[in-house]
């Protein structure tokens, strides 16, 4: 048996839809817990593949996991910084150009 997480089989297909990607990752997960207890889960998520939810390595980073809550947090924290750097010029009394 291989104890390694496999390869994401969209890379090996583009044409492979991401939902059927995740149901393989999940189904082929070394970690037992985290893949399929029984074969009615992984029917269902056949017979369902808009309720799949995206299957992620367990050590994977946020912006692989979701991307778009990266940038929004990076963003929110980009925002903050300018504002706390505007109050503090305005503060200092310093007249922008």
């Amino acid at each position: 048996p291989a104890f390694h997480p496999a390869k994401n089989p969209a890379k090996l297909n583009p044409n492979l839809p991401p939902w059927f990607a995740s149901l393989l990752l999940r189904a082929l997960s070394p970690d037992p817990e985290r893949r399929y207890q029984n074969f009615s889960e992984m029917l269902f998520d056949l017979d369902h593949p808009e309720k799949v939810e995206p299957f992620h390595r367990a050590d994977a980073t946020l912006i692989d996991r979701n991307p778009l809550r990266f940038y929004k947090a990076g963003f929110l924290t980009l925002l903050a910084l300018t504002i706390y750097l505007l109050l503090k010029i305005i503060a200092a009394g310093v007249r922008l150009p």
